[in-house]
């Protein structure tokens, strides 16, 4: 329990962070939110397992998607103007984009000799499938490129 508060405890920050800004000014909190998941991954003994790592993750993915949501205000999404309608449908892509993109940047990292490793210890790659993690993003990405 103790583990588990003192890295959930690291996220605080990032999700207030993400919970207050707008949708179009979340792309550049993407990289340090990744950056603490990966020091969780490497430094927790509860968090160093993929089942544990992947509910984290798509916690985050479904926080982006509802703030997403609130900023395509899909209902009126065809009713707009055509170019305001395109712009935040093209914006929502490129943020998910920048999610996606830093998701892997960090596995990437997250080797033996990487940023991440320590000494005597062996860092656990981020092996598990990505779309365990991304698969309600890809499906409105999918939806979001069929409105475009």
């Amino acid at each position: 329990a103790e583990d588990i508060d003192l890295h959930l405890r690291t996220l605080r920050r990032s999700i207030a962070a993400f919970e207050e800004r707008s949708f179009t000014d979340l792309e550049p909190l993407i990289p340090a939110l990744f950056h603490t998941l990966a020091l969780i991954w490497t430094h927790s003994h509860f968090y160093c397992r993929p089942p544990r790592i992947v509910t984290l993750l798509t916690e985050f993915c479904n926080l982006l998607i509802d703030k997403a949501s609130v900023y395509l205000i899909p209902e009126e999404l065809f009713k707009m103007e055509l170019e305001e309608g395109m712009d935040r449908v093209r914006k929502a892509i490129q943020v998910f984009w920048a999610f996606k993109r830093s998701f892997q940047q960090h596995r990437d990292k997250l080797i033996p000799t990487g940023p991440y490793s320590r000494p005597g210890l062996m860092v656990k790659p981020w092996d598990f499938s990505s779309e365990l993690v991304f698969h309600r993003i890809d499906c409105i990405m999918e939806r979001l490129h069929m409105i475009e």
